[in-house]
C-alpha cells in the first residue's frame, strides 16, 4: 500500500489531477483516501490492535 502512494506522488501533477478526476474527486482527497488503508494494513500486519485505537490519519470525505 505504501508503494502504491509513492508511485501516486512521484507522477507529474498532470497525471494525479487526471486520475483524480476520472475517480470523480479531487488530488488531496485521493491522497488522503491512499494514506488510509496504508495506515489500516500496517497496524493489522504488525499485530497491533485496530479497534479502540487513535488513528494517524482519517478519511476525508468529499463535500460534493
Amino acid at each position: 500500500m505504501g508503494t502504491i502512494k509513492l508511485l501516486y506522488q512521484k507522477v507529474s501533477p498532470d497525471a494525479r489531477t487526471k486520475t483524480a478526476s476520472e475517480l470523480g474527486t479531487r488530488v488531496p482527497v485521493l491522497k488522503n483516501w491512499l494514506s488510509v488503508p496504508r495506515v489500516a494494513r500496517s497496524a493489522c500486519c504488525h499485530h497491533s490492535r485496530i479497534w479502540n485505537r487513535t488513528w494517524g490519519v482519517r478519511p476525508v470525505i468529499p463535500r460534493n
